[in-house]
């Protein structure tokens, strides 16, 4: 099982650690983050039935979308923090198009390098709380 790293200005990076997305997710600016795409996708190569992804928004200093797209579904689904309450919106920028979406969808980097661990890990999207991009929990608008 292989997993590959494509960043928002193309590069890639075959079997990444968890220690290189960190360094990623800390250290690069607005500059790396808004360049090309302004996203990062992993793809877990699962060999049958597809490969899942996972899709890496950054918009500091707020936090990190993560999107995940199962192999051969038809949803997409969206990691949520459900201690944000706030109805604050957030603007990104994913392939250059404008997204507007809640506050709740950006979590902590200390959050999400636990869920990029697990799916470097075996492809999983791991924890409870995502919601489906598109269904009726989904208050962004692109």
């Amino acid at each position: 099982m292989a997993v590959q790293y494509l960043g928002p200005r193309l590069e890639q990076a075959d079997n990444p650690s968890l220690a290189f997305i960190e360094e990623l997710l800390r250290n690069r600016g607005k500059e790396y983050w808004r360049a090309g795409s302004a996203t990062a996708t992993l793809s877990f190569d699962a060999e049958a039935g597809g490969s899942p992804q996972l899709t890496i928004i950054v918009e500091q200093p707020h936090g990190v979308l993560l999107q995940y797209s199962p192999p051969g579904g038809m949803d997409e689904y969206l990691l949520t923090d459900p201690t944000v309450s706030s109805k604050e919106q957030v603007v990104t920028y994913p392939g250059g198009n404008e997204w507007v979406v809640p506050r709740r969808y950006l979590v902590s980097v200390e959050r999400a390098l636990e869920v990029i661990q697990a799916f470097l890990e075996d492809g999983r999207r791991e924890g409870s709380k995502w919601i489906v991009l598109g269904g009726e929990e989904d208050d962004s608008s692109y």
